[in-house]
């Protein structure tokens, strides 16, 4: 999908988007935090099975930006540098 993730408290930190990816194309930014994927939390996921539904087209995140909390839809895609 295009990101760089750090584990926190509350989910993933945004610490990067790759250039001409998916997820620089949806909209999150750096210091955006990852809360739920595909409507599931994060912390009920774990860290290693954050993309768990490889056969989907698309995954949906669940942002915090500061007081806000908004949907983002990445497409998968295989990133070639």
């Amino acid at each position: 999908t295009g990101l760089g993730l750090r584990p926190i408290d509350a989910g993933f930190e945004v610490i990067h988007l790759f250039p001409d990816s998916p997820a620089e194309e949806a909209g999150p930014r750096k210091g955006d935090v990852i809360i739920a994927t595909d409507g599931v939390p994060v912390y009920e996921r774990g860290c290693t099975s954050m993309n768990a539904d490889t056969e989907k087209e698309n995954v949906t995140y669940t942002i915090a930006r500061g007081d806000e909390t908004l949907d983002v839809v990445l497409e998968r895609r295989v990133l070639v540098p």
